[in-house]
């Protein structure tokens, strides 16, 4: 490896690239070499400032560099090799025409697949290509990304891991769905399998953490078979209105949180709290963190069995929705639409038989912990030098 690793993209606890970019500065920092490099301006709150206050020095330096240089594009970095995120149609947050390295590695996770050969030729200015789920990397191969390969995201295992309950939630049936909401990670399919079984069962509860910081993404809920609507976004806020939204769907009053826009790091006292956590998403390019994060917790999970969700799927470490009907698009090849009758009988199957929904949850956190972010920063390192070779 390279003295340097660049981080392409902005560094926050806010979204999945963010948290994936913070976890691997501060096990690259822990681990010592290669140093990181930030080439996006990072947005912290005070305590991860402290932490990471030489690397934000760092990247004011190299901003400077850049702008004294407007016009030269990209910006060559000695002695580093510069990771570009990218995604749907080879697009991505970040900096994959401001600055190149000695070595150049795209990490990309997708979910629309129909790429046009423009898309594909920006894709191949990377000597490497990683992707975050197995469905990805077999794509990338069928595609002729020769020097490409799957590394799984990782997970904090100090911050997410099994605790007892407090009993904020009393003696609720609790259950959760997180992701921003649009039409891939299936809040539609959650609100009608919950409106069923909360009619079954008054005592369960939904937590949602469903809010988008780009509420235009979310108006894809709209194409949903459930004729579900979309939620309002407040102008004050410029925030979705869940709550609202949940109301008007027909769950009864106290039968629904929405949680809010959280942080990273207040998660935990969420999740300590559910029952079951439910992911009927239609598509993953990666390993959905989101879950990672739930089965870490040791909640047990119900995960759509479909594209980067097989990856967390072994044994009875979760209870999966096999019922996946084709959605139609050339773009969407691979996804999975779940049938709610499923969901439901797999909330009764939690609800009914709890101990064991908890041994599930706790094999899941067992299968989750070997993806501990210091492992996963490790194999990073190590696939990006077993594809090129190690720099003299």
């Amino acid at each position: 490896m390279t003295p340097y690793l660049g981080i392409g993209w902005q560094i926050s606890e806010l979204h999945g690239w963010g948290i994936f970019g913070i976890n691997v500065a501060r096990q690259l920092l822990l681990r010592g070499a290669p140093a990181p490099r930030l080439l996006d301006e990072p947005v912290l709150d005070e305590t991860a400032a402290r932490e990471l206050q030489a690397l934000i020095q760092d990247w004011k330096v190299v901003s400077h560099s850049r702008a004294q240089h407007p016009n030269k594009d990209p910006t060559f970095l000695a002695d580093s090799t510069v990771i570009q995120a990218f995604g749907n149609g080879f697009t991505g947050p970040g900096s994959q025409r401001r600055f190149r390295g000695e070595r150049n590695v795209g990490f990309i996770f997708f979910e629309e697949n129909a790429f046009t050969e423009q898309q594909l030729a920006f894709g191949r200015e990377m000597d490497v290509m990683l992707a975050g789920s197995r469905w990805n990397a077999e794509l990338l191969k069928e595609w002729g990304f020769a020097r490409s390969a799957f590394v799984m995201q990782g997970v904090d295992t100090e911050r997410f891991q099994p605790r007892p309950r407090t009993g904020l939630f009393g003696d609720r049936f609790v259950i959760f769905s997180g992701g921003k909401l649009e039409i891939r990670k299936g809040q539609d399919i959650v609100l009608v399998a919950f409106r069923e079984f909360v009619r079954r069962h008054p005592d369960a509860m939904l937590v949602t953490a469903w809010h988008n910081p780009w509420p235009a993404t979310a108006a894809s809920i709209k194409e949903s078979q459930h004729n579900v609507g979309l939620p309002a976004t407040d102008a004050a806020t410029n925030r979705l209105m869940i709550t609202e939204w949940l109301r008007d769907s027909g769950l009864p009053a106290g039968s629904y949180l929405d949680a809010g826009f959280l942080n990273n790091r207040d998660m935990p006292r969420y999740y300590r709290e559910v029952d079951v956590a439910l992911f009927p998403n239609r598509a993953e390019g990666g390993t959905n963190l989101v879950a990672m994060e739930a089965m870490a917790s040791g909640i047990p999970c119900i995960l759509s069995a479909n594209t980067g969700h097989l990856d967390l799927m072994e044994g009875d470490n979760c209870y999966a929705l096999t019922c996946q009907a084709s959605l139609p698009g050339a773009d969407r090849k691979g996804w999975g639409e779940s049938d709610p009758a499923e969901i439901v009988e797999k909330l009764e199957q939690a609800y009914a038989h709890r101990a064991e929904a908890r041994e599930r949850g706790l094999r899941g956190a067992a299968f989750i912990g070997q993806f501990n972010w210091k492992a996963q920063t490790e194999q990073l390192i190590s696939t990006i030098d077993s594809l090129l070779g190690t720099p003299a």
